[in-house]
């Protein structure tokens, strides 16, 4: 079952193993310790999402925007920049139909988008 939350020490020497293996080795498609993890994958199906570089946030993101994506729509679309004909909806409404499907082309432009709306939401504007 779940060994690793009921007796954490149980995975201490699954994590030693992943350590022990030279990074260089393990490097794949920018994946890092993608052997192990590979394996790991196998035995056992995992919430976390893979991330491509160390310290790389988007697949976190991503499932951050499927999960509040009725929000984040609403948010854009009643909000200044689009009011105001800043944004193109039509595009906006592709970007967000593909991050919702977990494509990320173009999730800065409208991260940057949310981010502004976010502040002039903050301000009233």
């Amino acid at each position: 079952q779940h060994y690793s939350m009921t007796h954490p020490l149980f995975s201490q020497p699954l994590v030693e193993l992943a350590l022990t293996i030279p990074t260089y080795q393990s490097f794949g498609e920018s994946f890092d310790r993608i052997f192990f993890r590979r394996a790991v994958t196998r035995l056992k199906k995992t919430k976390s999402v893979w991330r491509h570089i160390k310290g790389q946030t988007t697949g976190s993101m991503v499932t951050a925007f499927a999960q509040n994506s009725g929000t984040i729509r609403e948010m854009l679309f009643e909000g200044t920049l689009v009011k105001s004909g800043i944004i193109n909806t039509a595009w906006l409404d592709t970007q967000l139909t593909k991050i919702r499907h977990g494509q990320n082309d173009n999730l800065w432009p409208v991260i940057h988008a949310l981010t502004g709306q976010l502040w002039l939401n903050q301000w009233k504007m």
